[in-house]
């Protein structure tokens, strides 16, 4: 990449990264959208408490910068009877969120999604240099991402940009670890970087598996397959296993559970958050011990009837 495309895609970058840190919050839209409260609130909770259950406290945030309208539908499991809740959406997102949700609140999750999106358009660069002159390399990859319905999800406080990162960083460093005549030992650590990448976007989203295909296909097809493909394929599976096996150990030892949607006994809800200082998880553990009770007295009624029911007739038989 020459000076001159260089210093137009820094200029670019810094002016796009200032710009959510300028907007005034609430602003519009005035208050949190689809799952944005729960990926929202997983970064503060990460960032202050260090955890991913759901609080009062938790509940309140959510009213230091969105404050003129409820939230509604936070979506939140228990595996208690809703003595403990849990966020219940995937955390990783939100997990590499939480330091510039710390120092920007929801402004910082935006800056964090726009220095995504400004860095699958440099790579996107450094890849379509390989045959084109930077600066048409620039500028078709400063198009495809900055130009596409993508880019609005910059401004969502939700993981779809996170994912498209990650889909995007697996492609690079396993196709260019293909296509590259570099040493044996970094093409190895592409393509374990390649499967992490991949796997963070998977625990997210199971489909974006798919997404595999193009950096091992290369590998099993004789003709486009490096010397040694079975070293490559080993390195991609390893980064893959390792990083999925490690997200899912942090999310067990966070929740008790592997997964956000998986869970023996669990019980997601949404919840709406009307006002500070009301715990939106009262009603529902009120009505799970008001049915936990219904259930206890009609099981003891049932059992109490059948034994009443049994000595009746051990007593007839004895009278006749």
């Amino acid at each position: 990449m020459n000076r001159a495309t260089g210093l137009a895609l820094i200029g670019v970058s810094l002016f796009l990264l200032v710009v959510p840190l300028t907007v005034g919050k609430p602003g519009l839209p005035a208050g949190l959208k689809a799952d944005e409260s729960a990926y929202y609130s997983m970064a503060l909770s990460l960032a202050r408490d260090f955890d991913l259950r759901f609080e009062l406290r938790d509940a309140d945030r959510l009213f230091e910068e969105f404050h003129f309208r409820p939230t509604r539908n936070l979506i939140v499991l228990s595996d208690d009877g809703w003595q403990t809740a849990y966020y219940g959406k995937p955390y990783v997102y939100s997990l590499f969120a939480a330091p510039f949700a710390r120092l920007f609140g929801a402004n910082g999750m935006v800056f964090f999604n726009m220095l995504l999106t400004l860095g699958m358009v440099w790579l996107g660069t450094s890849w379509l240099s390989r045959h084109n002159e930077p600066a048409i390399a620039a500028m078709f990859s400063a198009g495809f991402f900055l130009l596409s319905a993508g880019f609005s999800y910059v401004f969502w406080l939700q993981p779809e940009v996170f994912n498209m990162f990650c889909a995007t960083l697996a492609l690079f460093l396993g196709l260019r670890a293909e296509t590259t005549s570099t040493a044996g030992w970094q093409r190895v650590l592409a393509m374990a970087g390649s499967g992490a990448a991949l796997a963070l976007a998977v625990y997210n989203k199971p489909m974006a598996a798919a997404l595999a295909l193009p950096v091992v296909a290369p590998l099993l097809w004789p003709r486009f397959a490096p010397k040694r493909p079975g070293k490559h394929l080993a390195s991609f599976g390893a980064g893959f296993g390792v990083c999925f096996l490690a997200t899912c150990g942090l999310c067990w030892s966070l929740t008790g559970h592997p997964l956000a949607y998986l869970g023996q006994g669990v019980e997601r809800r949404g919840v709406d958050i009307c006002e500070p200082g009301i715990d939106p998880l009262a009603p529902l553990a009120t009505a799970r011990a008001a049915l936990t009770e219904t259930a206890t007295r009609t099981g003891t009624q049932t059992g109490t009837e059948t034994g009443t029911g049994a000595g009746t007739g051990a007593g007839r038989g004895t009278d006749g």
